[in-house]
């Protein structure tokens, strides 16, 4: 208690104390709650957790991030490769690098790149050249629908009533894939997806898709035998 007090002015957090040993490397946790509530001869060796949460000065912020929302921690040890403590990581410490997580996700969700200023301080050259990107893509594959509608153009003007589900087609489709990339954005910012999962993950897309595009061919074809019955009587 005596070397709490001492330190304690200095310390970022004194609620979590760490145990080294004479090496300096980390041997286990205890609280102070412990330490007030325990016998004073009793010794440290025998009231701390031996199971103790650290991470190694290498290991990547957003990992560490991870940690602190998963296990609702406080603190963190920090050791470097052999175990030696260095230095510990506190709650505040992580909440701006959550914060910086939290945005570049949102910016990858939009396909567009993070950038170090702020959008003023960003020239709109360097937003276009990150824009343009994604959206090359996206012109791309509307390129490929348009050589679709181009291959039923005949049946389009024969059967005018075709074009009334076009829109049905573009909201469902857009709104699919915003689903697709809202789960898998996610996914990645929790750790729970990761890049090696990248054909895994488009299995799963595709199974998924088919399962969806069933159901909702099965909704549209019964929409279109009723539409083409009313169409008829009208005729």
């Amino acid at each position: 208690m005596k070397r709490i007090r001492e330190d304690a002015p200095d310390a970022e957090q004194i609620y979590s104390l760490y145990v080294v040993n004479r090496q300096g490397r980390l041997v286990g946790i205890i609280t102070l709650k412990d330490i007030i509530l325990a016998n004073p001869n009793r010794k440290i060796g025998r009231m701390m957790d031996h199971k103790v949460m650290s991470v190694n000065a290498e290991s990547d912020q957003e990992e560490v991030a991870s940690l602190f929302k998963k296990y609702d921690l406080h603190a963190l040890p920090v050791i470097d490769q052999y175990g030696t403590l260095i230095g510990i990581i506190t709650f505040d410490d992580i909440i701006d690098v959550i914060g910086e997580e939290d945005t570049e996700d949102m910016y990858r969700f939009g396909g567009v790149k993070e950038t170090e200023f702020t959008y003023f301080q960003t020239s709109s050259t360097k937003w276009a050249r990150q824009r343009i990107t994604w959206l090359l893509l996206l012109v791309v594959t509307g390129f490929i629908s348009g050589f679709i509608l181009e291959r039923y153009e005949e049946a389009l003007t024969t059967v005018v009533m075709l074009a009334f589900f076009i829109p049905v087609l573009m909201d469902s489709g857009g709104n699919a894939g915003t689903q697709a990339a809202t789960v898998i954005v996610r996914g990645l910012a929790t750790g729970e997806i990761v890049m090696a999962q990248a054909l895994k993950v488009l299995r799963k897309e595709i199974m998924i898709a088919l399962m969806v595009g069933v159901a909702l061919a099965i909704l549209t074809a019964l929409r279109a035998v009723i539409m083409h019955s009313d169409y008829a009587r009208l005729q």
